[in-house]
């Protein structure tokens, strides 16, 4: 695995999502508790420094991100499979699916909305493998049908 490009790729992540809600690194920096600098926001964001997991989190609180979402579609953004990382999938689109061979996969998403479960929802690659069992598939090839499943990026990233 090459970290550089998943250091780039989460920069670029959050460098997108401040620039979606129209935030200059000026006011992220004036807004963070901790007093990050711009030139330390700017090098994260470049992929000139490595950002640690508690000011990803510190800086995706204040531009009203989900930091697992960010680093979610980091790791894609670099190619790391879900089948190795995991997946969020959205159970609506799973249900709606005419796909025959996912029927079981259909009948799983519909059971955990009636239970209460969020639409939008973090699968690990030991539940995909699972899945593939289930509904006799490979893991390769769960992994992209859970993928055809993604949801929308601004589901995963705005905040209800």
């Amino acid at each position: 695995m090459n970290l550089d490009a998943v250091t780039q790729a989460v920069g670029r992540e959050v460098r997108d999502a401040r620039q979606r809600r129209g935030m200059t690194l000026a006011q992220l920096a004036a807004n963070l508790p901790s007093g990050i600098r711009v030139p330390t926001l700017s090098g994260y964001e470049t992929g000139t420094k490595t950002i640690t997991v508690s000011r990803l989190v510190e800086i995706c609180d204040v531009i009203g991100v989900s930091a697992p979402a960010v680093l979610d579609a980091a790791l894609h953004r670099v190619g790391l499979g879900i089948a190795a990382v995991g997946a969020t999938i959205d159970l609506r689109s799973v249900i709606d699916t005419t796909t025959e061979h996912l029927v079981p996969l259909r009948q799983w998403a519909r059971t955990q909305l009636a239970n209460g479960a969020d639409a939008v929802v973090t699968v690990d690659p030991k539940m995909i493998r699972d899945m593939a069992a289930f509904c006799g598939l490979t893991t390769p090839s769960m992994a992209a049908e859970l993928d055809k499943h993604r949801p929308l990026q601004q589901d995963i990233t705005e905040r209800a």
